[in-house]
């Protein structure tokens, strides 16, 4: 792993200037009378990097033959004991040659690299193909941008008129074009997480982004706080739906923790990228209809079950939440005994003991060839309140309850002792999905 600078040559008779980095205090970083905008880059960050690669055209009007032994010269004057290395590339002038340029700089890479990338003096697609090369990076060796700048040299005026300035009113500017590569790792992201459930990448770009800022802020960076605190909300969302936590669903305080940050952050005034605000406004839309701590919020994630096709999670939720939400209405009556005919103490028991009844209950109402004579004794023990409760509950939950334990038996068993294939459990399981909604978030 090696941070690298990367910088393309043009083929331009440059004019020196004073190339100037802003500080966070609103100060100057300056390199005065200088040709090279890449000079101006090595003097402040080459110290830390592990290898400066200059991308070189070649022929007579080449950026090589033209440039290369300036810039040489230059930089050693101003950055003695760096070392440049050239990267020979062909004009950008077929798909041939664009697809060499692209490998070309693809085997510049190494595992785990991070970049720095000048794009002052790129050329025609040169950037294009450099942007799409490190998103490709990115996944094929797990190489990270740093940073990208830009040498705005057009702030001065044509060269022509640059050639007859003064050398102190010759000031440009390097812009720091970082965030906009922030934006589509975001929106990426994002999207990933909409589209597949996972939060891997948003919590790998927070920790990446904030985690520094509230280090150096001691915490205080307000904008840094709500969004790494987010992105934790979002990935214990995701991990509880991905592993059926229907209990840690019901306690999650969604709104508070995800949808007011959210707001928060993209109605109020920050620091945060204007552009970002409506790619997290995508997430408060998403989540705004879970309240805080609700114990329909299980049944509410199995939409997001079937959103990224989790199919046994979102079944093992959806039953889970139809006991949950018929246990709490169960009257105090229904409760666990010991041995000796007294009430258990324990919350968690007691939890479980009506959790156990109600799906007893739902299980054999949905069979229509069970009896109540061949009900178990904590069903007999407790008939008045087991009828109450089936007079209160829609036909329709209880039938779909008993075609869930069907399904989900099915997939625990991985499809054995049945001719279900997975088609038509996908299937059933979406209208059962949809029938459940309309009884109890209707």
């Amino acid at each position: 792993m090696a941070l690298v600078f990367f910088s393309f040559l043009g083929t331009t008779d440059y004019t020196p200037v004073n190339y100037f980095i802003e500080t966070e205090d609103g100060g100057r970083q300056m390199m005065s009378a200088v040709k090279f905008v890449q000079t101006a880059l090595a003097d402040r960050l080459g110290r830390d990097c592990d290898r400066l690669v200059i991308g070189v055209t070649g022929g007579e009007g080449g950026s090589r033959a033209r440039n290369y032994a300036a810039l040489q010269a230059e930089h050693a004057r101003f950055c003695p004991g760096q070392v440049l290395t050239p990267l020979d590339l062909p004009d950008a002038t077929s798909e041939a040659d664009i697809w060499e340029i692209f490998n070309r700089l693809s085997d510049t890479f190494s595992e785990g690299d991070e970049v720095i990338f000048d794009i002052t003096h790129s050329f025609r697609s040169l950037p294009m193909i450099f942007t799409i090369l490190l998103q490709y990076l990115k996944v094929t060796k797990g190489v990270r941008v740093r940073t990208v700048y830009y040498g705005a040299m057009e702030k001065l005026g044509p060269a022509f008129k640059v050639k007859e300035m003064p050398i102190d009113e010759r000031d440009v500017p390097i812009i720091n074009l970082t965030p906009f590569f922030d934006l589509y790792d975001w929106t990426a992201a994002i999207q990933n997480f909409l589209r597949f459930g996972s939060a891997a990448e948003l919590k790998t770009l927070a920790e990446t982004v904030y985690r520094p800022i509230l280090r150096e802020t001691r915490g205080q960076d307000e904008t840094a706080r709500l969004i790494r605190g987010v992105v934790n909300e979002l990935d214990r969302f995701a991990t509880a739906t991905h592993f059926a936590r229907g209990q840690e669903l019901a306690e999650l305080r969604i709104a508070s923790n995800i949808v007011q940050p959210l707001r928060q952050i993209t109605e109020e005034k920050n620091d945060l990228l204007p552009p970002l605000k409506p790619v997290f406004k995508r997430l408060e839309v998403h989540f705004s209809a879970y309240p805080d701590a609700d114990l329909l919020n299980g049944l509410r994630a199995v939409s997001w079950c079937v959103e990224h096709e989790q199919w046994q999670q979102g079944i093992t939720l959806l039953q889970e939440a139809i006991i949950s939400n018929y246990a709490a209405r169960l009257p105090d009556s229904v409760h666990k005994k010991n041995v000796d005919g007294e009430r258990i103490a324990e919350a968690k028991s007691q939890r479980i003991y009506r959790r156990d009844f109600v799906s007893k209950l739902f299980n054999v109402a949905s069979n229509s060839t069970i009896t109540r004579e061949q009900w178990g004794p904590e069903l007999k023990r407790h008939t008045l309140e087991a009828d109450g409760l089936l007079d209160g509950a829609s036909p329709i939950i209880i039938d779909n309850f008993g075609r869930l334990t069907q399904i989900r038996n099915s997939i625990n068993h991985g499809g054995y002792g049945d001719n279900l294939n997975s088609t038509v459990i996908r299937d059933r399981f979406i209208e059962i999905h949809q029938a459940v909604v309309k009884e109890l978030l209707a």
